[in-house]
């Protein structure tokens, strides 16, 4: 058996109302006041915490100063409870066996059954499948009953569930850190931005972190960069064709000597391949000569950019998860006015940025080597490319 963590939406500041007279049935819930609220809003009754909080979605008609009609309620409400809109109110759960499984559905939200409903009395909502295994994939998504509007996909998951290097995982300890388990002081959206700031501080060392290495295959009809990519480090070209098989690095050339190199457009094409660049612009590889087929193999060895961090089940490819939350901690307890725990924070924040900065960065091309020419007055070293090298 296998739990899913559903992290429950977060309530919309504004509008907020309170209920104006006890609600036991009907569709008619009595509010203070209306002004902000309109047709189709999902609504949430009761407030984040409390066992009868509930959702439901003002119908098509428009509210009026002091009341909603709504779809009906399950529990009964007092006066003075918060009314305030969300952006959802169920769920969908998808899982595979495998990472190249095919996508099966667990919960299905449009089936407006009970099982995909929020749990509201605390911030998250635990799923339980029965016949689930720690080596499946799951996924989620929000869904918007009265809209039938969809949010994105979360990223997929093992059934082991979120571990250190996931948001929500650092959120959770970044909360535990600063005693504001139920998001009294700063909202889970603030504390994303946190740790992105960490992040960002790390890229701006511009450090070649051997865990950002990582290879991919070219598509050699389109020549389209990895999506992550933030620079190369080689390009490796294996040709085969019938007995024919030749696999070496090709040389890089900046981007303007190349262009310059190759500004013949009419020039014949080759298969023996030479030369690379990187466009970044167009995010594309560049070939010299232009290559007459198809049939080649690119393997492009490069570094991996650092991508922003914006779902609960997106994860930091940094080795230092605690990095980023003594970012987001200490930033918390500025909020809450505690100078002394800020500072402690930080101070905790930069130990581990030195440990990090210092980690010795992988070399991803040999030294260059020098080969001697004689002892003489005239005498001189000639200097050995990479390429003989390799």
């Amino acid at each position: 058996m296998r739990v899913i963590t559903i992290k429950n939406p977060t309530p919309v500041k504004s509008p907020f109302t309170i209920v104006s007279a006890d609600y036991s049935s009907g569709i008619t819930l009595n509010v203070e006041d209306s002004t902000g609220f309109k047709a189709n809003d999902v609504i949430l009754v009761g407030g984040t915490g409390n066992e009868k909080t509930e959702s439901t979605y003002i119908s098509t008609t428009v509210p009026n100063a002091t009341s909603f009609t709504i779809a009906a309620l399950s529990h009964g409400h007092s006066t003075d409870e918060s009314v305030q809109t969300i952006l959802w109110n169920r769920f969908d759960i998808q899982y595979k066996i495998t990472y190249t499984g095919t996508w099966t559905t667990l919960v299905a939200a449009d089936d407006l059954g009970s099982e995909s409903l929020f749990d509201w009395s605390t911030n998250e909502t635990n799923y339980r499948h029965g016949a689930g295994d720690d080596t499946y994939y799951y996924r989620v998504r929000y869904y918007n009953s009265a809209t039938d509007d969809y949010s994105d996909w979360s990223t997929a998951i093992t059934g082991e569930g979120l571990s250190r290097v996931h948001v929500g995982s650092m959120i959770e300890e970044v909360r535990r850190n600063t005693k504001d388990e139920n998001e009294q002081k700063v909202s889970d959206v603030s504390i994303i931005k946190y740790l992105n700031f960490a992040q960002d501080v790390v890229k701006s060392l511009q450090k070649k972190w051997p865990w950002l290495q990582a290879e991919a295959i070219i598509d050699p009809a389109t020549l389209a960069l990895p999506s992550d990519f933030k620079r190369a480090y080689r390009l490796k070209y294996n040709f085969v064709d019938g007995l024919t098989s030749h696999t070496y690095y090709l040389k890089y050339l900046p981007l303007v000597d190349f262009e310059n190199k190759y500004t013949d457009n009419n020039a014949s094409e080759s298969d023996y391949l030479i030369e690379y660049t990187i466009d970044t612009i167009n995010r594309e590889i560049k070939l010299g000569p232009s290559p007459e087929t198809t049939t080649a193999i690119l393997t492009l060895v490069y570094e991996k950019d650092i991508a922003d961090l914006e779902e609960y089940t997106d994860f930091t490819v940094i080795p230092l998860p605690e990095l980023l939350i003594s970012y987001a901690t200490a930033k918390v307890w500025k909020l809450k006015s505690n100078q002394e725990e800020y500072e402690s924070w930080m101070s905790s924040f930069s130990d581990l940025l030195q440990v990090l900065d210092q980690a010795r960065p992988v070399s991803y091309h040999p030294r260059t080597l020098k080969r001697y020419q004689g002892r003489n007055f005239g005498g001189r070293m000639n200097i050995v490319s990479e390429d003989y090298i390799e």
